[in-house]
């Protein structure tokens, strides 16, 4: 009797102590701009597909959850969809919009009188800096629970998903999953430039937490976001980070932005991450 009730809590300790894989699909480019409702539209807003697996299933099929993986820009959000565009820009419209950008900069051989150019370009400098939010490439990545800025933030609760990132900026994370030593939070290559990363193609802190209802923007400086209205329905699918440590569980995140972005694309950085962008004109923006 001693030895069969020892083997039935042996069992259900296996049982408790099994490790699952889950995996995070953003599937960008699923829905479609509607130009007849407009920016602040909440479904405007997050046009990605979230979908969850569970070693290998599919565990969100009873459910629509939307999301975004692109953060606050006016860049890839009122400019770009005020034009022709339906559809979220994949990692090589992200990276040409800046490249555009700086090439459009310099207005010195037209006809703007000469006193109007140092502070046209300023305030051209200036947009550019506040829109420079980073956005994190196409590709793998892997992933943790915990909470989101450490729970003093107002979303992410009661619990958030934290990217895995590099210890230093010598060693970012780039989208693939075969890099070692990888931290909750660490450094994560971005396709352009971050203005609270001293301007260099880096992110660290990258976490997925709910989106902002109101206004046109998500609350995002680098985050993937969820619809609001899905934010429940998205986290309670996933252990809390009790469980997450206690059973050793693994997460994937993988974010796709349609069959023609490179993955992964070099950013508007390369060919060093880690390297310095001069300084805008000395602007102090803060």
């Amino acid at each position: 009797m001693k030895i069969m009730i020892f083997v039935l809590l042996v069992a259900s300790n296996i049982q408790t102590c099994f490790a699952d894989e889950y995996e995070i699909i953003f599937s960008e480019g699923a829905y479609s701009f509607d130009k007849n409702k407009g920016y602040s539209d909440l479904d405007n807003k997050y046009l990605a597909k979230v979908t969850i697996k569970k070693n290998g299933e599919i565990i969100t099929n009873d459910v629509t959850i939307r999301g975004s993986t692109l953060s606050d820009s006016i860049f890839y959000y009122e400019m770009w969809n005020n034009e022709t565009n339906i559809n979220p820009p994949t990692d090589d419209d992200i990276k040409d919009i800046f490249i555009k950008w700086d090439k459009e900069s310099d207005i010195s051989n037209t006809d703007v009188p000469p006193n109007l150019i140092n502070l046209i370009n300023d305030v051209r400098e200036i947009i550019k800096y506040l829109a420079s939010v980073p956005v994190i490439k196409s590709g793998s990545y892997e992933f943790t629970m915990g909470c989101h800025k450490n729970g003093t933030s107002v979303y992410g609760h009661p619990y958030a998903v934290r990217i895995k990132g590099g210890i230093d900026e010598k060693e970012p994370y780039n989208g693939k999953i075969d890099s070692t030593n990888l931290i909750d939070g660490g450094i994560i290559c971005t396709i352009n430039r971050n203005s609270s990363f001293k301007n260099k193609c880096l992110a660290n802190g990258v976490n997925i937490h709910n989106g902002r209802r109101q206004d046109t923007y998500k609350d995002s400086t680098g985050c993937m976001t969820i619809h609001p209205d899905d934010w429940e329905k998205f986290y309670s699918r996933l252990p809390n980070p009790y469980i997450w440590a206690k059973e050793k569980h693994k997460g994937k995140l993988t974010i796709d932005r349609g069959p023609n972005t490179k993955t992964p694309i070099d950013s508007i950085c390369d060919p060093a991450p880690n390297t310095t962008i001069p300084s805008i004109n000395n602007l102090n923006v803060k």
